[in-house]
């Protein structure tokens, strides 16, 4: 899975939470006729239009941001940035008691529960629980009395995480969302893109994929496959005046065809009717 720290993603507008792949082709198209030795193979091949498939999400929180005009303090958290909050809260606690290595495991079980869970159908308050069972044993090795504080802390978190949501009806987000991908798509609107390895101009979005079961009910996963559309100029000439070509023979120009001799004629004299 990629997570999209580090490097902005952009898809049209929209930034994922999550992107899970992104697949790039780019095709040459040469000809299988015989060339001529010592010929332009330029005049014998040419590129198609880059394709690009994209697999991304957004949990409900996410979509929420993504599909409403919101400044950054009425903004919901997702349970990613929830996890995170939660997480640096109780990093202090356990770098105290536990030390560098207490703060190496909390550290990873932080990676593996972010990236795995964070758009997963578990709540917020499932992934803080998650990520304390697996660091409370360590840290009660060292100092039982601070294994409770931190145990406290937790709980306290847990209370108010899912009450940060702002959003009452969690699939609504996600409908809203769609809805406008859909949309994008419709339009057929020329969208840049932004990759972990590579900038487009000119896309368009030839299709839009979602599937919706037991694991990804309350999140947005879609599989988008956007293709280049190759923009090209065109160079404008303008004809003569009508008047000009009233007399071709005059007005046109000199057109060599060679050189004409005359041949003598013997035969009959046509007649017309």
């Amino acid at each position: 899975m990629i997570s999209n720290t580090g490097i902005l993603r952009v898809f049209g507008g929209f930034i994922a939470e999550v992107t899970v792949r992104e697949q790039h082709v780019d095709d040459l198209t040469i000809t299988t006729h015989p060339v001529e030795r010592g010929a332009p193979i330029t005049d014998h091949a040419f590129k198609m239009p880059a394709q690009l498939t994209i697999e991304a999400g957004w949990s409900a929180a996410g979509a929420y941001s993504q599909a409403n005009s919101l400044t950054a303090g009425a903004k919901p958290k997702s349970n990613f940035q929830k996890l995170t909050d939660a997480y640096n809260q109780i990093l202090p606690i356990v770098g105290a008691v536990g030390g560098p290595s207490a703060v190496g495991k909390l550290s990873t079980a932080y990676n593996t529960i972010a990236l795995g869970n964070a758009l997963s159908s578990q709540s917020s308050t499932q992934n803080l629980n998650d990520l304390y069972g697996q660091i409370a044993p360590v840290i009660d090795e060292f100092s039982p009395e601070a294994s409770a504080t931190l145990a406290g802390i937790v709980a306290t978190i847990a209370a108010t995480q899912d009450q940060q949501t702002g959003i009452e009806d969690g699939a609504k987000p996600l409908r809203d969302l769609y809805e406008k991908l859909l949309q994008l798509q419709s339009s057929a609107e020329l969208i840049s893109v932004q990759t972990g390895k590579r900038a487009y101009d000119n896309m368009l979005i030839r299709s839009i994929r979602t599937q919706t079961d037991q694991t990804s009910e309350n999140i947005l996963m879609i599989t988008a496959q956007l293709q280049e559309v190759l923009l090209v100029e065109t160079v404008q000439s303008s004809m003569p005046a009508t008047a000009k070509r009233a007399d071709p023979a005059a007005s046109g120009g000199v057109t060599q065809k060679g050189t004409k001799s005359a041949v003598s004629y013997s035969g009959p004299i046509p007649t017309y009717a």
